[in-house]
């Protein structure tokens, strides 16, 4: 199924199902459950969900073959069985007892007891249709763009950005990671504010990370509640080639602003403050770490830095470029620099890390769904994804990431980690 095609078919079956949905829900609030209006409305309703089965049953696709739904079903799974409780559901309007005009008895309660099931089970389908809609038409977007691609990787990745990080459904016993860079730091010489996030910087993490918690929550709707939120970061200060030193963690300080995003949304939508894990894990504050350190070299080797600066410039694009595509790597490894591939084994082992901690925690809290934010840098991130991600073999090609930009990473229940990125499917190696 072309991505064109599947938001046609998510969006009409979407609309179908909700019309069909408040016109039986509106009856059903006026008249008997059993009146023959009712009936209609329902197998409206029910006729709506088979044409949506029927329309991913005829072409494969991606999105059909995802366990989306609860018990890991496919949405083919989930709207047969959908369709199976609506067949019970007819059984007890057609076949209950009248005993007065105003008093029914029998299957009423079974009925009511079955329709909130199907209704929540409504709800839910309509937001995972919605969910993979919004994905599809940013895919649509970035492609039309004209965005040059890597040909090993078959997609416009020339740069990773702030819109490649959107929510997504997460099953119970499932955890969604967002890996992100850090915002844009003030690098300007001279000013007491070097290496501070930007006024600018702050906005964009805020707005941003409201927006996806706002949407999370919502996509989840009464499941929102079984969303906890764990906060990494990398605990290196700012270094540069240039002899700009600072002692602020442009990681750490990008988590605070993730945080007031995220407790604005978490207030909107009444979740309470213990499922923010950090509270309780180290005062609110985010959770830091070495092993997403931006780069090394400048403790591994003063040396190297040197060689390069001399070679180079300090700082200038033919310094970080030859750096990048690991020019001089017999030296490097020489005097004990680690190279992209050590860079993005080290990143890794931090996200890898944080997947042990939420299998753990799925083991002692059963029902829950985790999400867990990892805020690093560009020059870690990149052969982070480059190799894990999108198994480049080529870790010397060039993969920018936005200031605030990332993706994410699902943890599925059976140990397995996959990312879908612009439409594209990419298991984690």
């Amino acid at each position: 199924m072309e991505v064109s095609e599947l938001i046609k078919v998510t969006r009409e079956g979407r609309n179908a199902i909700e019309q069909s949905r408040n016109k039986f829900i509106k009856l059903y609030r006026t008249q008997r459950f059993n009146d023959p209006e009712s009936i209609n409305a329902l197998n409206k309703l029910k006729i709506n969900i088979n044409n949506l089965l029927l329309e991913f049953g005829k072409k494969d696709s991606d999105f059909a073959k995802e366990k989306l739904f609860p018990e890991e079903k496919t949405i083919i799974e989930f709207l047969y069985e959908l369709l199976k409780n609506f067949e019970q559901l007819n059984s007890f309007q057609t076949e209950i007892v009248l005993l007065t005009k105003s008093k029914i008895k029998g299957d009423v309660s079974k009925f009511q007891e079955l329709w909130r099931s199907i209704d929540d089970n409504i709800l839910y389908l309509n937001r995972v249709l919605q969910t993979e809609e919004t994905k599809a038409r940013a895919y649509i977007k970035i492609y039309d763009s004209g965005k040059s691609a890597s040909e090993e990787c078959s997609q416009p990745i020339a740069k990773i950005k702030i819109t490649d990080i959107s929510p997504s459904i997460i099953l119970q016993g499932e955890t969604l990671m967002v890996i992100q860079c850090n915002a844009p730091d003030n690098r300007k010489p001279g000013t007491a504010k070097i290496g501070h996030i930007t006024f600018g910087g702050k906005r964009i993490a805020i707005k941003q990370a409201k927006e996806f918690f706002n949407s999370l929550f919502n996509m989840h709707g009464a499941d929102a509640s079984s969303i906890d939120i764990r906060l990494i970061a990398s605990s290196v200060t700012l270094t540069t080639p240039e002899g700009i030193i600072s002692d602020r963690k442009r990681a750490v300080d990008t988590s605070y602003c993730v945080i007031r995003g995220l407790l604005s949304a978490m207030s909107s939508y009444k979740i309470p403050p213990e499922h923010f894990l950090n509270l309780k894990a180290n005062g609110g504050a985010p959770l830091e770490t070495d092993e997403l350190h931006d780069l090394k070299m400048f403790e591994q080797s003063s040396a190297f830095v040197e060689f390069l600066k001399k070679k180079y410039g300090p700082g200038t694009k033919e310094f970080w470029m030859n750096y990048e595509i690991d020019k001089h790597s017999t030296l490097a490894k020489r005097i004990g620099v680690e190279d992209q591939n050590k860079i993005a084994d080290r990143v890794y082992q931090a996200v890898f890390a944080e997947r042990i901690f939420a299998e753990d925690y799925h083991k002692h809290h059963p029902g829950k769904r985790l999400v867990t934010w990892i805020i690093g840098h560009y020059d870690s991130l990149s052969p982070f994804m480059k190799k894990h991600v999108f198994n480049l073999s080529d870790l010397t090609l060039y993969l920018g990431i936005e200031k605030c930009g990332g993706l994410t990473i699902i943890c599925r229940k059976n140990g397995s980690m996959e990312s879908l990125f612009r439409g594209k499917r990419y298991t984690i190696l």
